[in-house]
């Protein structure tokens, strides 16, 4: 009895979690395929245990059938009209209407999207061309060469500012006083249209000429209606008044909370689908005789995340004021001229930012879910609405739109959220009507156990997981008894055993003979783990970064990793006054041996070079303490010279 309600109450812990926790092997996907120690993973849900499970095929991302595709050719046939350049008048309208009205924006979740709707981001389509043909639409992911990445909730959250949180676009609330301000809006909409004379439109000019200064409640809910009609739900007439949104724009006027980010990003999901198909039935020969595309969706979105995650395919970003929105930095910037595009976007994994947000930014305040520490929540009402649009982020669901319903699969890209990766498992689709897809996205989160990784933390992958992206297959070389990432190959015949043994003898003689040659090289044996910095590697210098608050993107917290190898700058405590500003609490620059293998070798190493080893060990551990005390009491030494707080 006892033993059925432990497994009930595990049952149970199961249910309410997304994320499972596991001891695995886990391989950096930086390009190298060294697996580290094994260590406890957490991976997002559902995922495929590979032992008892049948794996599927990863996903595909099939190419134009030219090689010859020239994106310059593409891009003059396709139209991205969902993404208008502000108006001149809108900023000034936004900014006279935020005095009375900023407080209701913030209660509906919409403050910070009408703010983004004010800044000019000019185009770079051929990046997002570029992004297109690698999009799958089994998985609505990015495909590349090292794995998979998509534009999640998140991003949409945080360039868009849009809310996750909030009533679905299609179900909006209807009350008396809603339907009577509906009323004076189409009242206002056939007055408009007469004085036009030019059909059945209004357009946006129009609309804004005949509001703009007009007072009232009735010209904070027109702001709104131009806002949803041209900057979030632009679609099939370009520059003209949509009437579908005069629900959503009333209930937003008086503080209720829309989920516009599912919306907006089923959108884009869809035209990406449409776009990935033109492509593929795009040649240069027939190029000109084709129709053109026009695609709705905020792509502008897609060309952001592709700047905020491929640095070198962007501009340099201007510095952020105080209060101002993510995407100000991208404001007026003009794009960058790439030669070779595709072969810019199949670099390996270390050239891609995982988790660009987590990185700091001057002026930019990071969202509560991202912390120094890892944080472990058990949501219900009462949790901060940040970490429970969070939450939302994890959880894969079908995004309802306004026309449209797509799948969202977070668990394929778990290392954006800080997670570990493992192969994932298929997720069935529950789009038979809208109701019940907007329920597998606003279903309850209370009781929901909620894991944060600490913000530096960058996640790693499943050794199985890499094997089943690169095809190859995981086998126990005997020999050895080290564990060999191999690709698929016939077995070895007989006579070749002999070569592998003395193969692995080299191997042990060249290490000895390295580690009597160098003595600055740092090796420690310590049960069955060895540790070997490679060469070159001693004497790269690491930037002054703040390691302890993040002020660095390329030198992310490992969770239990040991400093390995680690020779530290006798000068690095000497700063400037400017310097010295600049430093946070705890400042260590170090010399950093970031290319150390981890090995698992065999029994054979005799005890006295095991206990050699240790003892070098233990007398790197006391010393690299003791310069980083002293370091640090400079650091503090020199702010205090300086007058830094």
């Amino acid at each position: 009895m006892v033993k059925t309600e432990e497994l009930q109450e595990e049952e149970d812990e199961r249910k309410n979690s997304i994320f499972e926790v596991r001891e695995e092997l886990m391989i950096s996907n930086n390009g190298t395929v060294n697996p580290t120690l094994r260590r406890t993973s957490h991976f997002l849900k559902p995922l495929i245990n590979p032992t008892n499970e049948s794996l599927p095929k990863p996903p595909l991302s099939v190419f134009p059938s030219s090689p010859n595709l020239n994106i310059k050719d593409l891009k003059r046939k396709v139209y991205f009209d969902g993404r208008p350049n502000p108006q001149h008048s809108w900023k000034y309208w936004v900014e006279t209407l935020q005095q009375t009205h900023e407080n209701t924006w913030e209660k509906a979740g919409i403050f910070d999207a009408i703010r983004v709707s004010t800044y000019n981001i000019k185009r770079d389509n051929e990046l997002v061309i570029g992004l297109a043909e690698r999009f799958s639409a089994e998985t609505n992911t990015f495909v590349f060469p090292w794995g998979e990445a998509s534009i999640t909730l998140e991003d949409v959250n945080i360039l868009g500012g849009f809310s996750l949180l909030g009533c679905s676009v299609v179900d909006p609330l209807w009350t008396e006083e809603i339907l009577l301000l509906e009323k004076k809006l189409v009242d206002a909409f056939d007055v408009i249209r007469s004085r036009m004379k030019r059909g059945d439109h209004v357009t946006h000019c129009w609309w804004m000429d005949y509001f703009m200064g007009k007072g009232g409640e009735l010209e904070h809910v027109a702001l709104l209606v131009l806002w949803l009609s041209r900057y979030v739900f632009s679609k099939n007439f370009y520059n003209i008044i949509s009437q579908n949104v005069f629900t959503l724009a009333i209930n937003l006027s008086i503080g209720i909370k829309i989920a516009l980010a599912p919306a907006v990003l089923g959108a884009i999901y869809r035209d990406l689908r449409l776009l990935k198909q033109y492509i593929l039935g795009f040649s240069c020969e027939a190029g000109n005789e084709c129709e053109n595309l026009v695609v709705w969706g905020l792509f502008q979105l897609v060309q952001l995340w592709g700047w905020e995650r491929f640095p070198r395919l962007g501009p340099e970003p201007e510095a952020l004021s105080k209060g101002e929105p993510r995407v100000a930095r991208w404001h007026n910037m003009t794009k960058l001229i790439i030669k070779d595009l595709r072969k810019e976007l199949e670099v390996d994994a270390g050239s891609f930012y995982w988790k660009p947000y987590a990185t700091y930014v001057k002026n930019w305040e990071f969202p509560k879910y991202y912390s120094h520490q890892e944080m472990k929540v058990l949501l219900d009402s009462n949790v901060d609405e940040q970490l429970q649009s969070f939450a939302r982020c994890l959880r894969p669901c079908e995004l309802v739109g306004m026309d449209c319903v797509e799948q969202y699969l977070p668990h394929r890209v778990g290392m954006q959220f800080g997670m570990d990766q493992a192969i994932p498992n298929f997720v069935p689709r529950s789009n038979d009507c809208y109701s019940q897809a907007w329920y597998s996205y606003c279903k309850p989160l209370d009781g929901l156990k909620l894991y944060i990784p600490p913000r530096l933390f960058q996640g790693d992958v499943m050794m199985q997981y890499s094997v089943w992206w690169s095809g190859g297959e995981l086998k126990l070389c005997r020999n050895h008894r080290s564990l060999k990432l191999l690709e698929q190959a016939p077995m070895r015949e007989e006579g070749k055993r002999k070569e592998k043994k003395s193969s692995c003898g080299q191997r042990k003689r060249k290490r000895r003979k390295e580690e009597r040659r160098d003595k600055q090289e740092r090796k420690y044996v310590k049960g069955k783990v060895v540790s070997r910095v490679s060469k070159g590697s001693e004497g790269k210098k690491v930037c002054k970064s703040k390691l302890n608050t993040g002020e660095t993107s390329k030198h992310l917290e490992r969770r239990k990793e040991p400093i390995l190898g680690t020779e530290l700058n006798p000068k690095c405590s000497t700063f400037t006054e400017d310097e010295a500003a600049n430093q946070s609490t705890n400042v260590k620059q170090v010399y950093t041996s970031v290319a150390a293998s981890l090995i698992i070798i065999d029994d054979e190493e005799d005890s006295e070079e095991d206990n050699r080893g240790l003892k070098q060990f233990k007398e790197l551990c006391l010393e690299i303490g003791d310069r980083l005390s002293r370091l640090e009491r400079d650091v503090e030494t020199a702010k205090g010279s300086t007058g830094v707080a």
